[in-house]
């Protein structure tokens, strides 16, 4: 079931709503229940022979985490967390990185291997690697009790379960725990209808829109066509703003059924392509894994404990692995690479050089990050390193042939809107930063522009008003895109 579905708008939400906030009359716990119950069946309508697949993932961890906890030595407890760290990535590898092991496998060897990459259960890396890091917080202490509704809530918590952000269960837990249940107020209502109409819009407005910009380039350089660099330029900005928007925007209505449900889940986007280096890059996209691989990759590979070298591998390592995660394929090894080396470079100049801290500097700096990550965004996007090779070469003007019948009509308009929308306009979260919305692991950036705007615009009644009129007109575009366009899956259902 899509977000961005008339049966998840109209049928499930007001039902889902409904059932949560009936059950606190019965209790608490009851609640809990309740919002399980929800989520498994938001989960099987996609596709019902995956649910065994969560259900087995979230019971195993459960009884695991049960051992850690009744162990007495500090080798059992280590012994335990390692067995079902191993059993959760063998699911996920099993399920996504079987067909690319045995094709690379039989080409190595030389047998013959005839099979096919089959539809990965959705949301499979988001549950495990938050199922992985309840186990790492049982093991080191940072969590010592817990229910197993709590735990069952935050594995399976539908706003998060299909496409992230991943869950903490030190976050989320304390959020359960009123003894009076979670109640539903107008504050709750107005933030819900705020990220998710503006989610909304991002997805069926703009993304799968700027799609039909990226798609039939890249469709036609792996079928053997050879674009000219303005061609190639469009097919890399035009992904480059599809996969933001996609992205951005199921993380906004993610915030927003966080916040109707009562269970606020972690700030995921905080405008990315505004980045000044490719570090800070990644403490804005993809917060939840950044700060997931961080705490429980980095840190524990010595983070930056064990001297320059050490701490370069280990950023490599890090980054490496978030290729893998991200897909089955040579190209997001190669994306996670570019990235672990972007990465290396950056710690080795900002140790050595120290720019000036002007307006032109920080221009130059987020043009040059931003450049590099469109440019890498084309080896994502890619399906082979042929087409990914063909493009980026076509970007630094070494090629003179051209594609024909794609879409021309305002092009280049349409991306320097974006362009001009996504570097200049205040993120969601910074618009509702006093309602604590979400949970933020970083520093929270004001707007730059935050001091043009006159304060009666900023607070109180007219702000009211203002973010109203602009929820509703957000609403109603972002639905008549959802009926014009169909339902279109979301980019991160494939991660």
């Amino acid at each position: 079931m899509l977000f961005n579905s008339p049966e998840f708008l109209f049928l499930f939400l007001p039902a889902a709503c409904l059932l949560f906030y009936c059950a606190r009359r019965l209790s608490p716990a009851t609640q809990l229940v309740t919002i399980i119950g929800l989520s498994l069946f938001f989960y099987g309508y996609w596709r019902i022979e995956y649910l065994p697949v969560l259900i087995f993932s979230l019971t195993s961890n459960c009884v695991i985490a049960h051992m850690i906890n009744r162990s007495r030595t500090e080798a059992t407890r280590k012994a335990w967390f390692i067995l079902g760290v191993t059993v959760a990535l063998s699911f996920l590898g099993f399920y996504k990185y079987t067909h690319f092991i045995m094709e690379n496998l039989s080409l190595v060897f030389g047998f013959d291997y005839t099979g096919t990459p089959g539809e990965i259960p959705i949301g499979i890396s988001f549950y495990t690697f938050t199922a992985i890091a309840f186990l790492s917080d049982i093991h080191t202490r940072r969590i010592t009790e817990y229910t197993v509704t709590e735990y069952g809530a935050t594995i399976t918590y539908f706003p998060h379960l299909v496409a992230g952000p991943i869950l903490f269960h030190h976050d989320t837990m304390p959020q359960l725990r009123d003894p009076d249940g979670i109640r539903l107020d107008w504050n709750k209502i107005m933030l819900f209808l705020f990220f998710f109409s503006l989610g909304l819009l991002k997805k069926t407005g703009l993304a799968d829109n700027v799609a039909k910009i990226a798609d039939p380039i890249f469709a036609q350089v792996a079928n053997g066509g050879i674009p000219d660099p303005g061609q190639a330029w469009r097919a890399a900005l035009g992904y480059s703003f599809q996969l933001y928007y996609d992205f951005s925007g199921y993380s906004d209505m993610a915030i927003g059924l966080g916040c109707l449900f009562g269970i606020r889940v972690p700030v995921n986007f905080y405008s990315p392509y505004k980045s000044r280096n490719i570090t800070e890059f990644w403490q804005r996209w993809h917060v939840s894994l950044g700060y997931f691989l961080r705490t429980y990759l980095y840190i524990p590979l010595g983070g930056n404990r064990k001297g320059r070298t050490r701490t370069l591998i280990n950023l490599f390592i890090v980054f490496f692995l978030c290729g893998i995660w991200h897909g089955a394929g040579w190209t997001f090894v190669a994306w996670g690479a570019m990235h672990g080396a972007a990465m290396i470079v950056h710690r080795l100049f900002a140790s050595t050089v120290s720019l000036p801290k002007n307006r032109a500097t920080t221009m130059a700096a987020t043009l040059f990050t931003f450049l590099f990550v469109v440019f890498a965004w084309v080896l994502f996007r890619a399906d082979s390193f042929h087409t990914a090779s063909v493009i980026m070469q076509s970007m630094v003007g070494l090629s003179a042939d051209r594609l024909h019948n794609l879409p021309n009509n305002n092009v280049e308009i349409y991306l320097g809107l974006l362009m001009l929308v996504t570097w200049l306009m205040p993120n969601t979260i910074q618009i509702m930063q006093r309602f604590s919305p979400a949970i933020l692991h970083g520093r929270a950036v004001e707007w730059p522009f935050v001091h043009c705007i006159p304060t009666s615009l900023k607070e109180g009644t007219l702000f009211g008003y203002a973010t109203g009129a602009f929820t509703a007109a957000a609403l109603v575009t972002g639905a008549i895109f959802m009926f014009v366009n169909g339902q279109v899956r979301y980019l991160y259902f494939d991660f």
